[in-house]
């Protein structure tokens, strides 16, 4: 029973944090629903089950007050550092800037107790750049970007696009998993800290110079191109759009497929993509105009 209350709780703040970042629709499996009725039906079974205990006089007892727990505070996060990237080849500058950002004071601040930070990897010559949100739990613990159950998906959708992760460069727009106050569960970051490590990713792409950037879910898109609470993802995905000078494409994050494993869902960031190839002048085989169709 507790650990089902837990994971009410972590399905509570993940709801938040999606509204936080514009979404208003969630894929709920069938198998998902039965669990939650499951469980009511049981609770209200052990309540109606319960005998009420005999009344006994007992002297006034003072009423308790119970206070909600307190959320812990937003990290305060000072303004990003201003730097420039020393002379020197691709590897040399990718180097420098690695050990910059794992040296980072304000960067190992934020790192939760037994976590790490997380920095870009893959290609300095590859045509795409593919950004992702904040460093997931498991990303966090090996410390590599989209590891886990998104990374697993990114492979599978890269390789459906005739790529493997080593020939492009994934980053993060954050370096470290945001603090939830819970021990668990995910927070969506804070403008502050977004504002932070927007130097450090604008960084690694410019080390890269990449021929296209693709922007992967709504909290990538706030890293990239600035916090805005009325736009939301829906209406600009699958827009070409521009970042300091490099064409951006934004599209869904593969943690959301996974949350809504749609054929549309699919269908919609397979379109997506099919542009991002067009784009940087990839060959599109039949087979591949017909996924998901």
């Amino acid at each position: 029973m507790r650990n089902v209350k837990s994971a009410l709780l972590a399905l509570h703040e993940e709801l938040g944090r999606l509204k936080l970042l514009g979404e208003d629709t969630v894929f709920v499996s069938d198998e998902t629903l039965r669990s939650f009725k499951m469980y009511f039906q049981s609770s209200k079974s052990l309540q109606a089950s319960k005998v009420p205990s005999p009344k006994v006089a007992s002297s006034p007892v003072k009423k308790v007050v119970v206070k909600p727990v307190p959320q812990s505070p937003l990290p305060s996060i000072p303004k990003p550092e201003i730097f420039e990237l020393p002379p020197g080849n691709k590897e040399e500058q990718w180097k420098w800037l690695r050990n910059r950002v794992l040296n980072c004071s304000v960067c190992k601040e934020n790192v939760m107790p037994g976590k790490q930070l997380v920095f870009g990897l893959g290609s300095l010559n590859a045509d795409l750049f593919f950004v992702g949100e904040a460093p997931s739990e498991e990303d966090a613990l090996v410390g590599q970007p989209f590891v886990g159950d998104a990374g697993d998906l990114l492979t599978k959708i890269l390789q459906a696009m005739g790529l493997e992760r080593e020939q492009v460069y994934i980053g993060n727009v954050l370096n470290w998993k945001p603090d939830a106050g819970a021990g668990f569960g995910n927070r969506a970051p804070t403008k502050e800290e977004l504002e932070f490590c927007g130097p450090y990713l604008k960084a690694q792409i410019d080390i890269v110079q990449p021929k296209l950037v693709v922007a992967l879910g709504a909290t990538a898109v706030n890293g990239i191109l600035g916090m805005d609470k009325k736009r939301k993802l829906k209406d600009i995905r699958g827009q070409i759009l521009e970042y300091n000078g490099y064409p951006l494409m934004i599209t869904y994050h593969p943690a959301y497929v996974l949350r809504n494993g749609t054929k549309k869902t699919k269908r919609t960031i397979w379109e997506d993509l099919l542009v991002v190839m067009e784009k940087v002048q990839m060959p599109i085989s039949d087979k591949q105009k017909r996924f998901f169709t």
